[in-house]
């Protein structure tokens, strides 16, 4: 893309621009000065706090208002600066907004636009002439075409029209436009990326989902519009056209024509282009009108020696050439490839021109905008043809382009033999992120919010105590990596491998795993409260001491991960693996555990007070000393479970699986039992006044000495069960079967 040279007023803190002082007049003195006091204040006081000085100054014009500033504004008022004022509160908005979006800030910035939207709401009820003015002025301000962009840059979520799917280009004409100022261009910039990266991003994980037969795929999300057809489209422009070589050959192209003249190099070109190209129609006639134009363009040049500059000239005119004209109007090569939706091959035509000249990109995009600008008044079924090709250009710029490179791999059957469908139906898709490598590069410093880490290699990389925060680091690759202190709350780990690496006393408050790879990880006195964990992989994970307080676990394989005495209160492990997993002294308070599997778990001493264990696998669980007070185990397997001493007082154990299991000294009381099946389980001394034993099962469980009063054991099967000592006063037996009546 083009770069911009960074204009007055955009310097860091500490500097000064000498255009302040020497060439200006007074009003843009005013102008600067506001500028600078704004930029200063945006990178040394919370965002809440900045906001309220802008609302002070440019909305309320009263309250806390530095007086320079305020007697800076009233100079603006004096002078009857009316578009200078406007000037003015537009770049400090994009001051304000490209800080905060940079920062990680969001909220604040959808705070700001609901300020502005308050004045047009609320009654004016000043009487100051000087406040009267600038209220005017503000209103004037809300109702132009400046304002309508901030709002159009901040709400990028919000579809009215169909053209709002495609904003990633309609913000290439702010941020291509050198009128606009820089924090203006910035902002515009930021937000089409992130809008790239999320499509980038969305597509990879559908793709990957789309080829796995286990993954649901009512749960699908498609990015594109293009429906389950995108799958073979996706194929067959990575078959016909080898994507991942498409480089390598642009570079190729590149060092033949190096030495060439530009006469010369006009031919290569049309060739480099054409190669592959279907020679119907219609691409004969625009294959033909192609050449034709090529060899009209610059012949005063021919005899030059090419260089970057002239290549880019030559790029851009053929991405007019088959887009958009210079007068606003679609050429008549992009009608009639509409006409004959001839979408992949168009689009794979513009790609190939931009691997050759990458700063045509920026250029490409602008003539993608104004084709979207040019349709979008008309309804969207009118504009179906020119949709189709945008969804189509926007595949294939991401396969072409963007960091994820795609392989098509062939299916064989067992015996080796490629089935009788075709090769494309039988062909699955991988895919696989290339982000930077950063495994040699020296990170301390450096501000890592302004790099995309998305995917990037850090295997290995010491980290130690380094402030990652609201990072996006998903996808990175962070295996045996020493994290160990380091700060990564609100980072976004979605896919991420940590295989083995070393978090020890990390803080991942907020912080998004899910899906990462955390196998035999060391999260020993790890904070991960509030963290997002789904279907992450932590078996064998170390995560003593460890703070998981309302973490979300749901379908989390723990198998044999080290969790003692680590904090899981109210934590979510619906459909959990922690088969022989170590939750000695664990403190699972109010914690869901649905559908768990703790087949063969350590849960000595742990704290389930309150926990939700319906349906859960405990068989061979260690549970010694174990509190499951109040906690819901109804359908629980307890099969082959230790379970001395357990207090289940007040837990409900409806419809339970304990057989043969030893819960001499348990407590019991006031506990449901209500269908459980208890044979040849051994109860003596357990406490089980005023539990609910209606239609248990305790033939052959031994009893002795256990208290069972004022319980309820109507339809219990007691048959061979040892009763000597046990005390049955005041429970209801009516209906009780027994060997002696």
């Amino acid at each position: 893309m083009a770069s911009f040279d960074k204009p007055s007023g955009t310097y860091e803190q500490g500097e000064k621009s000498s255009s302040f002082y020497h060439n200006q007049s007074d009003t843009e003195r005013v102008q600067e000065k506001i500028y600078q006091y704004f930029i200063e204040r945006v990178k040394q006081e919370k965002p809440d706090e900045v906001l309220a000085k802008f609302e002070a100054i440019f909305l309320k014009f009263s309250g806390p208002v530095d007086r320079e500033i305020k007697e800076s504004l009233k100079y603006l008022i004096a002078k009857n600066q009316q578009q200078k004022f406007q000037e003015l509160i537009k770049r400090t908005c994009y001051i304000l907004i490209n800080n905060w979006y940079v920062g990680r800030y969001s909220e604040c910035v959808q705070k700001l636009i609901a300020k502005l939207n308050e004045v047009r709401q609320q009654d004016f009820g000043g009487d100051d002439e000087e406040h009267i003015c600038l209220h005017n002025w503000l209103i004037k301000f809300l109702n132009s075409s400046d304002y309508q962009d901030i709002k159009a840059v901040t709400q990028v979520t919000v579809n009215q029209n169909w053209s709002d799917r495609y904003k990633t280009y309609l913000l290439v004409s702010q941020y291509a436009n050198p009128d606009n100022s820089w924090e203006h261009r910035e902002v515009a910039r930021n937000l089409s990326q992130q809008l790239r990266d999320k499509y980038k991003f969305e597509l990879a994980m559908y793709l990957s989902r789309s080829e796995s037969a286990s993954y649901p795929h009512k749960d699908l999300k498609n990015p594109t519009h293009l429906g389950a057809e995108v799958i073979t489209l996706i194929k067959k422009a990575i078959s016909t056209q080898s994507v991942s070589q498409s480089k390598v050959k642009a570079d190729h192209f590149l060092e033949q024509v190096e030495p060439l003249k530009y006469g010369d190099f006009k031919h290569k070109f049309y060739d480099y282009l054409m190669v592959n190209v279907d020679s119907k129609h219609p691409f004969n006639v625009i294959s033909s009108r192609l050449d034709k134009m090529l060899n009209d363009l610059g012949n005063q040049w021919s005899d030059r020696r090419m260089n970057a500059n002239m290549i880019q000239r030559v790029c851009n005119q053929t991405l007019e050439f088959l887009t958009m004209r210079s007068n606003g109007n679609p050429s008549p090569n992009f009608t009639l490839s509409m006409k004959h939706a001839t979408h992949l091959t168009l689009a794979i035509i513009l790609m190939k021109v931009v691997l050759i000249s990458p700063n045509s990109r920026e250029h490409l995009d602008l003539c993608i905008s104004r084709i979207i600008s040019y349709y979008q008044n008309s309804d969207e079924q009118q504009c179906k043809i020119v949709i189709q090709f945008l969804e189509v250009f926007n595949l294939v710029s991401t396969l072409f382009t963007e960091n994820i490179q795609y392989n098509l791999v062939s299916i064989k059957s067992e015996d080796g033999i490629l089935p009788s469908a075709t090769e494309l139906e039988t062909s699955r898709l991988f895919s696989q992120f290339q982000g930077l490598d950063l495994r040699q590069t020296n990170l301390k410093g450096v501000n890592l919010k302004k790099m995309d880490l998305t995917g990037a290699d850090m295997r290995e990389k010491n980290l130690e105590g380094m402030s990652l925060i609201q990072l996006d680091l998903r996808l990175v690759n962070l295996a045996k990596a020493n994290l160990s202190h380091a700060i990564l709350n609100g980072s976004k780990l979605a896919v991420a491998n940590l295989k083995g690496a070393n978090l020890q006393e990390a803080s991942l408050v907020k912080a998004d795993l899910r899906r990462a790879d955390l196998e035999e990880v060391n999260l020993s006195y790890a904070s991960l409260t509030t963290a997002k964990l789904q279907r992450a992989n932590l078996r064998s994970a170390c995560l003593i001491e460890a703070n998981l307080m309302a973490a979300s676990l749901e379908g989390c394989d723990l198998k044999g991960a080290d969790l003692s005495n680590a904090n899981l209160e109210s934590a979510k492990l619906n459909q959990a693996n922690l088969a022989h997993a170590n939750l000695r002294g664990v403190n699972l308070r109010n914690a869901n555990l649905r559908g768990g599997n703790l087949e063969g778990a350590h849960l000595e001493g742990a704290d389930l007070r309150g926990a939700d264990l319906q349906g859960a696998n405990l068989k061979g669980a260690n549970l010694y000393r174990a509190n499951f007070y109040q906690a819901n185990i109804t359908e629980g397997n307890f099969n082959g479970a230790k379970l001395r001493r357990v207090n289940f007082n007040r837990s409900d154990l409806r419809d339970a699986e304990l057989i043969r299991v030893d819960l001499s000294k348990s407590r019991l009381r006031s506990a449901c039992l209500r269908g459980a099946n208890l044979s040849q389980s051994n109860l003596k001394g357990a406490d089980l006044t005023r539990a609910d034993l209606s239609n248990v099962k305790f033939t052959g469980a031994d009893l002795s000495c256990t208290l069972i009063r004022h319980a309820n054991l109507s339809g219990a099967d007691l048959r061979n069960a040892k009763l000597e000592k046990a005390n049955l006063f005041g429970s209801n037996t009516v209906g009780c079967i027994r060997n002696d009546v």
